[in-house]
């Protein structure tokens, strides 16, 4: 599972991260990285600046992250991630890059792919 893949997961069943946690539990150095990743994909994530005091007393921010569900933009991912893994099994490759010329891929549906496609291989090899 790739880092985009974590952090997607993550922001889904808690909707907001910082960089501790995501060090911490995801194994994500360089949360604002994959976050431009997740935004230039098309998910909607809010900066939130946090302001605590740290163990010498002295004032510190950092940003935490809060993930903006859109539901219908979710399906309609998965759902055009589940037509182009059905059309490059029926088509044969010269007609696949014609269809897939002509029916392009967001960058949202694309990640809904790349994680469909790792299901798949995962189940193959008994991973899952």
């Amino acid at each position: 599972m790739t880092q985009v893949e974590r952090l997607l997961e993550h922001l889904k069943v808690n909707q907001v991260i910082n960089p501790l946690t995501a060090w911490t539990e995801l194994g994500i150095y360089r949360l604002s990285a994959v976050i431009f990743l997740l935004r230039k994909a098309g998910y909607e994530i809010e900066t939130n600046l946090v302001e605590v005091r740290n163990k010498f007393n002295e004032p510190v921010m950092f940003a935490e992250y809060k993930f903006i569900t859109n539901i219908a933009e979710e399906v309609k991912a998965h759902t055009d991630a589940l037509a182009y893994k059905k059309a490059s099994e029926e088509h044969g490759r010269e007609d696949f890059y014609k269809w897939f010329a002509e029916n392009p891929l967001s960058p949202l549906a694309s990640i809904h792919l790349m994680m469909i496609e790792r299901e798949i291989a995962a189940s193959k090899i008994g991973v899952i």
